[in-house]
């Protein structure tokens, strides 16, 4: 009884978990945004409104954006998007990466995360983003 009990909450556990992104930067990583537009599900350009930390340094960055420009996915306008809060996570070590006012373009999945470090850009103006 004690093995189907402990059988039958781990195949519970594989049935909840839904969604799992996973990255890693590597040499066969591109920088080219033409690949990452293909492999995202949201693509933007955006002006950095308000960041947010939640957790610890294992937590999660919650950048919320004014959209200049979308390029793939409705986002809506603002879009919060969410990014690990250290690198080991795919995400940024520095919180202060994410300055109001600044302007990036985004690569996310469908669930406004990010979708890769590499691509994700910060640029001096809009136009030159876009």
């Amino acid at each position: 009884m004690k093995k189907i009990l402990i059988l039958s909450s781990f195949i519970l556990s594989i049935l909840i978990i839904t969604d799992v992104s996973a990255c890693s930067v590597g040499p066969d990583w591109s920088a080219d945004p033409k690949v990452h537009l293909e492999s995202s599900d949201v693509v933007f350009v955006g002006t950095v409104k308000d960041f947010k930390h939640e957790g610890d340094i294992n937590g999660t960055f919650i950048i919320t954006f004014d959209v200049e420009k979308e390029y793939k996915g409705f986002v809506g306008n603002p879009v919060e998007i969410k990014t690990g809060s250290n690198s080991a996570m795919c995400g940024y070590d520095d919180p202060e990466t994410f300055e109001k006012g600044s302007i990036w373009s985004i690569y996310a999945t469908k669930d406004f995360n990010t979708s890769s470090i590499v691509a994700n850009k910060r640029h001096d103006s809009v136009s030159k983003a876009i």
